[in-house]
């Protein structure tokens, strides 16, 4: 969320910082959520104010029912907004399982909410209320842990000195987070604007179901930024080696994944939406080939963010972000819907696919060789194995129901994922995340 202007990053980078000072993360968490409590409100006020002028002046026919809904759904949002001013806090102090355990609760709630809304038919009136009602309960259990972990919430210790400090890096957050809203929604817009409508929908599915599997390997790389904070001013070494297992794992589970959606694309999007919905194999290609910079970057990207100012980061994104537009348009334009992932590729592979790895690298002191090793000469025996092992069921099986179909293969490619990998594994001791 924008809202925050950047403020949850660098409350996750001070406290991670000021671990061992109580009374300084006790300032810095209640400065933060004074300022996200106060930005919430001037949010709310403006929303509402322009949406009465609109009803008003302009006389929209709203149904009230919409309207109530446009409500709830902006409390809600200022709501989420404020759990993660928690959350973040705990993601600061190292709190990963805690943090991550909330979210995976949250969305599960959220998930068992639409189901009972399905089951016993209710209308969208009755599931938005139950979607407020589930994020103030888990408002409610954020306050509750931080009051049994011995943390306050008190504005008498708000300083705005403090949030002075912060801003420096709170503003390239914001700035990196507009940047990236940019880049992952700009290849949509393009195709909707040069296109046609059936082209959009059918890109948006196949680059979703690439971009969702992201998901699987950078949450390694995110939850190590608390640890690289803390450990940047004199344990640089300690780093390194952190950031070459990361790396490993990372790439480990990349190539699990593509393998997969590589093999099943046409049928996960079959099963999503039904059939005709496939854009095709060249764009799936250029899309996994895109996944394939963001795995490299993933823990580079993590290092110089904690490492250094992140003003490298941000102008290498805003870079990334022009170009992208610029060669997405030329390119469809020149050869068709295929051109704009290309567009992407080849604006990441000229600005942050290898500007941000060259400077994480630089700083670690990690050789381009031992790089090239843990990202791909690593795992050629898994990716040998988990084609070949695609191939002969692809041929081999005829399961006519595709759910099943799918997860006896997910299954198949987990057990031999582990099977030739299971002696990394154990040599990586993730216990370090």
């Amino acid at each position: 969320m924008l809202i925050d202007l950047g403020f949850n990053f660098g409350l996750v980078r001070y406290t991670a910082l000021n671990k061992k000072n109580l009374n300084y993360k006790n300032i810095l968490f209640n400065s933060v959520l004074f300022l996200v409590l106060i930005l919430s409100t001037i949010t709310i006020c403006i929303f509402f104010s322009i949406l009465n002028l609109e009803i008003i002046i302009i006389k929209l026919n709203l149904d009230k029912n919409l309207i109530y809904i446009i409500y709830i759904l902006t409390i809600n949002v200022i709501i989420n907004l404020i759990i993660s001013v928690f959350g973040n806090y705990l993601f600061g102090l190292g709190e990963f399982v805690l943090w991550k355990s909330i979210s995976i609760f949250h969305t599960t709630l959220n998930i068992l909410l639409l189901l009972i809304v399905y089951q016993y038919n209710l209308n969208i009136k009755s599931y938005i209320n139950l979607i407020l009602i589930n994020s103030l309960i888990i408002l409610v259990i954020n306050i509750l842990i931080h009051y049994i972990k011995g943390y306050r919430i008190n504005f008498k210790y708000c300083n705005f000195k403090i949030l002075k400090r912060l801003y420096k890096v709170s503003s390239s957050s914001f700035i990196n987070s507009l940047i990236n809203k940019i880049i992952n929604y700009s290849d949509t817009l393009i195709i909707a604007f040069f296109w046609t409508v059936n082209d959009v929908a059918r890109y948006e599915l196949i680059y979703k179901l690439c971009f969702l599997s992201t998901y699987s390997f950078s949450l390694f790389s995110t939850i190590l930024f608390p640890t690289m904070v803390e450990k940047s001013k004199n344990y640089i070494y300690k780093i390194r080696y952190i950031a070459i297992k990361n790396i490993t794992i990372t790439m480990a589970i990349y190539y699990f994944i593509t393998i997969f959606i590589f093999f099943n694309a046409e049928k996960l999007i079959e099963i999503w939406v039904g059939e005709g919905n496939y854009a095709g194999d060249k764009i799936l290609i250029i899309l996994l080939l895109i996944n394939l910079v963001h795995a490299i970057g993933a823990t580079p990207s993590v290092i110089v963010q904690a490492l250094t100012s992140g003003r490298r980061f941000m102008y290498s994104e805003i870079f990334n972000a022009i170009l992208n537009i610029v060669l997405s348009i030329l390119l469809l334009k020149l050869i068709g819907l295929v051109g704009v992932p290309i567009g992407t590729l080849l604006s990441y592979l000229l600005t942050s696919g290898w500007y941000i790895p060259y400077i994480a690298f630089k700083k670690l002191k990690i050789k381009l060789t031992s790089f090239l090793k843990i990202t791909i000469l690593n795992f050629i025996k898994l990716i040998i194995i988990l084609v070949i092992a695609n191939v002969i069921y692809i041929k081999c099986v005829e399961i006519k129901e595709i759910t099943l179909y799918l997860i006896i293969n997910l299954s198949l490619n987990l057990s031999l994922f582990y099977y030739v990998y299971k002696k990394e594994l154990k040599k990586l001791n993730l216990n370090f995340y």
